[in-house]
């Protein structure tokens, strides 16, 4: 099936490109990004807007396993979006899923990858993750709110239980983080749409892919006195949001680790070369496989 892999790449903040669920289609998004994951036969489903980008074949499968393994992203080599990928995969073991059984063996076969991947060229770069900036910068503070419950959140949580900082989360799906309320019930879990003139204080971190006049509808509905904002929306540096408090949004996050960049150029080009590797592997193995993709698994 890599072959007739087409995947589409939009900004996180784009309408939907399928008007229904699909079995054909996987749509998974992180904070800066929507991916959908089909095939070619099926381009006919998407409603494509004129930023989108389609990979096909091993183009796709090269672009995929560059974002899941983190070097797309600002942070390169960032664990977050590996985990959200991970997350995704549970999902279909969790509950039963439609999916035809080309593409989740694709997906399957796509996480497996990465790992090896990451295991191989991308270790020991947990200190340039977004949760280790972020929790550098609120560590002093006494009170952390979140705007969202994705895997950046429930990571830093333990983090900031364990220096004794007060913990909020403002969440449209409380239910996301039972189990941090289980381990930690301590931490305030509120839905986000339910905003009663409550006080919030020390640091506000947005971690959801909400518009700007999202959030400043929210702020207005609260009372705060906070010290700090961290704005981890992809598009926070043009989308900006207005406080009366320092904001650092990811352009700012980002160029705070510019300095190790440099570092990181000989990890990325083994990882790409990894990358380019597995993608040989593959395709020798499927000329000698006359069956095709199916013959594999």
């Amino acid at each position: 099936m890599i072959e007739d892999l087409v995947v589409l790449n939009q900004a996180s903040n784009s309408n939907s490109a399928l008007e229904q669920d699909s079995p054909h289609w996987v749509e998974w998004q992180t904070c800066v990004r929507r991916i959908y994951f089909g095939s070619s036969q099926r381009l006919h489903d998407l409603n494509l807007n004129a930023d989108d980008k389609l990979y096909r074949g091993e183009d796709a499968y090269r672009f995929c396993m560059e974002v899941i393994c983190g070097l797309h992203s600002p942070i390169v080599g960032e664990t977050q979006v590996f985990g959200q990928f991970k997350q995704l995969m549970n999902e279909f073991d969790l509950c039963p899923s439609p999916l035809s059984k080309p593409l989740r063996d694709l997906l399957l076969d796509l996480s497996n990858d990465c790992k090896k991947v990451r295991q191989t060229h991308l270790r020991g770069l947990g200190s340039q993750s977004y949760g280790s900036v972020v929790r550098r910068k609120v560590k002093h503070l006494d009170e952390v709110n979140f705007i969202g419950a994705g895997i950046l959140v429930q990571e830093i949580v333990p983090y900031m239980v364990k220096l004794g900082i007060r913990v909020r989360i403002h969440c449209r799906t409380p239910a996301r983080v039972a189990d941090v309320y289980r381990q930690y019930p301590d931490v305030v879990i509120e839905q986000l749409n339910d905003a009663h003139k409550s006080m919030i204080t020390g640091a506000l971190v947005i971690a959801a892919p909400l518009n700007s006049s999202q959030l400043m509808g929210w702020l207005g509905q609260m009372q705060n006195k906070l010290d700090k904002v961290v704005d981890l929306r992809g598009d926070s540096h043009t989308d900006a949001i207005l406080a009366a408090c320092d904001v650092d949004d990811l352009a700012k996050v980002f160029r705070e680790i510019e300095n190790t960049k440099q570092q990181l150029a000989d990890r990325i080009y083994g990882a790409k070369n990894g990358i380019g590797k597995i993608l040989k592997d593959k395709r020798n193995a499927v000329q000698v496989r006359p069956f095709g993709w199916e013959d594999i698994y």
